[in-house]
């Protein structure tokens, strides 16, 4: 019986010293992960300092199509460029921005401005566009190399970009809205030359005048003008 118990003696002894050993392992395996983080996360941080990157940073808001494991590496880095590389007194507004997976700094924007905004119509009929845009609306030809041709105006506009679940009055989002000053006359142009209209002309409740037509390579075009309030 003392020989049993010395056995289970010994037996228990190296289990202890194995589960020692294992403990040890893993603690070291802990401490390399956070060193590799650490030196990821600074790698990171340096690639943002020499590039100035501007990079959505909510957790789980980016996804690359990679490995989780990596994109949560990543997302964990883009975070970490965020508090380091700005500032480490994020307000509550700042906060929820970051949340929705963007960065509102006051820093980007400051010495630039837009100076105009072009629309891109992808088309291997360029000439197709002479008689909407030029003859029927008066653009005038700015620029044609051959593989494209700009129409425009050298009258100064304001610059706009409209995103829209939908186009006014249960009506489709169109591509183009473009303002004239006479649009009864471009409308009667737009019929003369045979371009279908496929919504008005109609006075809407927020202040416009306007018609749907299709321009020759099948654009929803929102043709408008204000109306006076005499």
């Amino acid at each position: 019986m003392p020989f049993f118990c010395s056995v289970f003696c010994v037996l228990c002894f190296v289990f202890c010293v194995l589960y020692f050993v294992f403990c040890v392992l893993c603690f070291v395996f802990c401490i390399l992960c956070f060193v590799f983080f650490v030196l990821y996360s600074v790698l990171c941080v340096s690639e943002n300092l020499s590039s100035g990157a501007r990079l959505p940073t909510h957790l789980g808001a980016l996804w690359y199509g990679e490995q989780e494991l990596w994109t949560g590496w990543r997302e964990v880095c883009f975070y970490w460029k965020y508090l380091l590389y700005f500032r480490q007194d994020i307000t509550d507004e700042e906060d929820s921005v970051v949340s929705m997976g963007y960065l509102n700094t006051e820093k980007w924007g400051e010495n630039m401005r837009v100076k105009r905004i072009v629309a891109n119509i992808g088309t291997k009929e360029i000439a197709a566009a002479k008689t909407f845009y030029q003859d029927v609306l008066g653009l005038d030809i700015l620029m044609d190399h051959g593989w494209i041709a700009t129409y425009g105006s050298q009258d100064v506009m304001t610059i706009q970009l409209s995103f829209a679940s939908e186009g006014g009055g249960g009506t489709p989002v169109p591509d183009l809205s473009i303002e004239v000053d006479d649009i009864e006359t471009v409308l009667k142009d737009m019929k003369g030359a045979g371009f279908r209209i496929e919504y008005g002309p109609v006075d809407e409740p927020w202040g416009v005048r306007r018609f749907f037509v299709r321009d020759p390579y099948g654009k929803l075009v929102n043709i408008l003008a204000h109306l006076s309030h005499d």
